[in-house]
């Protein structure tokens, strides 16, 4: 860990009978528990088991305490038991749009596609609602107790729409090439990956802040505590949620660690130099690999002892326990 000084619609769907309880995003939410494993000693990580296989172009992943949940780059969207047992269509987005990323709290999964705006599936009903049919399509996606929250690239603005469903508000707009976003508190972080910029606003898009500049390609964003954490092309970085305080994370010459999960200890980003999946701790400390030579890791989420990923080129949907 090294502290740096800052620089100057129509949708066909079947479901399982399982009601899924909540993750908060953190691996530590109500439920999700310990799964089997030998302890934290890196040698003790399971071998990848593979939930689901032969997709076509696993885009994302998420996982709450009972079910895992993955959509493909064709917006089929899925769920199985964390063993991979009673796999299940959710939704089929019949204009084939890639599904980008999803949310989740006690009754709700959110996600998003390429070509519209926020999904809500309620996990209760069955009951699917796209929140803003036919917009500018979501990069990233955000909750929080009112609002979902979303990027988009071809207009590079912030967007949010009230969870029980509503207008679509534009809150930023004229940015530079926007990924990955998160709501704490009373404000959202989100990326700037054209302008190597970290920026907050308050939840209603005023009061805009810069956190980080001079950033290397940053795209997944993170909120743990009183820390913004992010991923740029060659490092995980954090600073305070109100600026400064620039810290790495990561061992030096990763390449391109581009999907992020962080729980109460670890920090977990993917490695695309050699398809792998590491953690250092939160606190500092040594790096850790969890699972290598993956192909293109799309995206990784933590429940528990449990880390879930997507591998776009090997078509598949896995986990490594410990």
């Amino acid at each position: 860990m090294r502290r740096l000084v800052p620089m100057a619609v129509a949708v066909v769907f079947m479901v399982a009978d399982a009601v899924a309880c909540s993750n908060d995003k953190t691996g530590t939410g109500p439920g999700c528990g310990v799964s089997s494993g030998n302890g934290s000693d890196p040698a003790n990580f399971s071998a990848p088991q593979i939930i689901a296989g032969a997709i076509h172009g696993t885009r994302a992943v998420l996982a709450d305490c009972s079910l895992v949940y993955w959509g493909t780059q064709d917006g089929v969207v899925a769920a199985a038991a964390h063993d991979g047992t009673s796999v299940v269509t959710l939704a089929t987005e019949p204009e084939q749009d890639a599904v980008s990323d999803f949310a989740e709290n006690d009754d709700y999964i959110y996600w998003g596609t390429g070509a519209s705006g926020p999904t809500r599936f309620n996990k209760a009903t069955k009951e699917l609602t796209v929140l803003v049919p036919g917009s500018d399509g979501v990069v990233r996606l955000a909750i929080d107790e009112n609002y979902v929250y979303w990027t988009t690239l071809v207009s590079s603005s912030v967007h949010r729409v009230p969870k029980e469903g509503g207008s679509d508000e534009t809150l930023l707009s004229g940015l530079s090439g926007l990924r990955g976003i998160d709501a704490s508190g009373e404000r959202i972080f989100f990326a700037g990956y054209g302008d190597g910029t970290i920026r907050s606003a308050a939840l209603d898009g005023t009061d805009p802040q810069v956190i980080a500049y001079g950033q290397e390609y940053p795209s997944a964003v993170k909120v743990a505590g009183d820390r913004v954490y992010w991923t740029t092309e060659r490092d995980v970085m954090s600073a305070s949620i109100s600026g400064g305080d620039l810290i790495s994370h990561a061992p030096p010459h990763r390449s391109d660690p581009l999907w992020l999960a962080i729980d109460a200890t670890y920090i977990y980003y993917s490695n695309t130099d050699n398809g792998s999946v590491e953690r250092v701790p939160i606190d500092g400390g040594s790096m850790e690999v969890l699972v290598a030579d993956q192909g293109t890791v799309q995206d990784i989420t933590v429940a528990g002892r449990e880390l879930f990923y997507a591998s776009s080129s090997n078509g598949i949907v896995a986990r490594v326990t410990w």
